[in-house]
């Protein structure tokens, strides 16, 4: 299982995830899609220009269908995944959860609660 440091390293885990369930699928990512995987406000590793990105990307894009496409991205990536992955996952979003990021919201809608309890293990 792998260690998550920081928020960053654990975003990074789950990003390459989409990314390659994305791949797997056939669905396009656009430049500014993965880069709003990164956006946070508050975490460590918030940059100024994600301020500027998310404006960019709220005249450009429907949030909440990008939302909807980000999660079943993300369900699709947990189907398909091996127990290895799905312990880093787990692992990855006990680290992310302590901060905010945008992707949490993503992942919360993906998980439902009853997946989110087996996540944590709570189930």
């Amino acid at each position: 299982m792998i260690s998550f440091l920081n928020g960053a390293a654990a975003k990074d885990y789950f990003i390459s995830q989409i990314v390659q369930e994305a791949s797997r699928q056939g669905v396009p990512l656009a430049e500014i899609e993965r880069e709003m995987l990164y956006f946070t406000e508050t975490a460590p590793d918030a940059k100024p220009e994600f301020v500027e990105k998310a404006a960019e990307f709220d005249s450009q894009y429907n949030q909440e269908e990008y939302e909807e496409k980000i999660s079943g991205l993300l369900r699709g990536a947990w189907e398909h995944s091996d127990a290895e992955v799905r312990e880093n996952l787990r692992a990855a979003y006990e680290v992310l959860q302590k901060e905010d990021h945008y992707i949490l919201v993503m992942i919360q809608a993906a998980l439902g609660p009853k997946l989110r309890k087996k996540w944590l293990g709570l189930f």
